[in-house]
């Protein structure tokens, strides 16, 4: 039987740690501050996070180990978008949020992912491990479920009972050309032009060959932008959220399990 491991993927977790809850006065007002200054508070908060998901897999009867990944410095993705995640800078960041990375790099099996997405190596470390080790993928992120993987939705509000799922490699495609029909606005990823979800699981349903599915979202850019710019356009998305299955550095997981 071959061990299992959870690839988690932490930055959420960070976040979460350094945010405070929501306090109201009357009027609906909010009356505390975003994000926490009290570090002490915070790891526990993170630790807490971490130790529920354990408990998590536990309660489902499996014995596994896990791995953080955290993002680090440089993202090479913004050489090929000047524009993307440009967002993100007008949003206020947790004065804490460096100091739980830390904590959690130093006291954790973690690894910290620098010049590409945690995303990135999160995927290409199931590629290269997934036939030797039973990876259980645990993130938030849309993005990671173009990969064939056993997957747990860690978004903070979604059902107990539609966390954990398994993805083909047909859906998993489906998912890849989801992402590329309707962009990702999050990360300030264009699509085409009036394609949200709803639109892009008609035009891409679960039931569709992923043979057909990058000439259908092709054809879709070409009638919205024209020959050239939708060309352009296409392989823009694609290249931005295509996740890597090779050539970046990974952490050695057989040290590990």
């Amino acid at each position: 039987m071959k061990p299992v491991m959870l690839l988690v993927d932490a930055d959420s977790y960070v976040m979460a740690s350094c945010s405070l809850t929501a306090e109201h006065d009357d009027e609906g007002n909010r009356i505390n501050p975003l994000f926490s200054e009290d570090l002490e508070d915070s790891k526990l908060k993170f630790d807490n996070l971490i130790q529920n998901l354990v408990n998590t897999f536990e309660d489902m009867g499996v014995d596994c180990s896990y791995m953080l990944f955290l993002e680090g410095n440089g993202n090479v993705r913004k050489s090929l978008s000047t524009d993307y995640k440009i967002s993100r800078k007008k949003r206020p960041q947790p004065p804490l949020r460096a100091d739980i990375k830390n904590y959690a790099l130093s006291n954790y099996v973690s690894y910290e992912a620098i010049n590409v997405e945690t995303d990135d190596v999160i995927s290409a470390t199931w590629h290269t491990y997934h036939k030797d080790i039973d990876l259980i993928i645990c993130s938030p992120d849309k993005d990671l479920t173009q990969l064939p993987c056993s997957y747990y939705d860690t978004y903070w509000n979604r059902e107990d009972d539609k966390r954990m799922f398994s993805i083909s490699e047909n859906q998993a495609q489906i998912n890849f050309w989801r992402l590329v029909l309707m962009g990702d606005a999050g990360d300030d990823v264009k699509g085409v032009k009036g394609i949200g979800k709803n639109k892009a699981e008609k035009i891409l349903p679960d039931s569709e060959s992923s043979s057909f599915a990058g000439g259908r979202v092709y054809r879709q850019y070409l009638n919205a932008y024209g020959l050239s710019r939708g060309a352009r356009e296409f392989w823009r998305a694609y290249h931005l959220i295509k996740l890597p299955e090779r050539g970046i550095t990974i952490p050695d997981l057989t040290l590990f399990v």
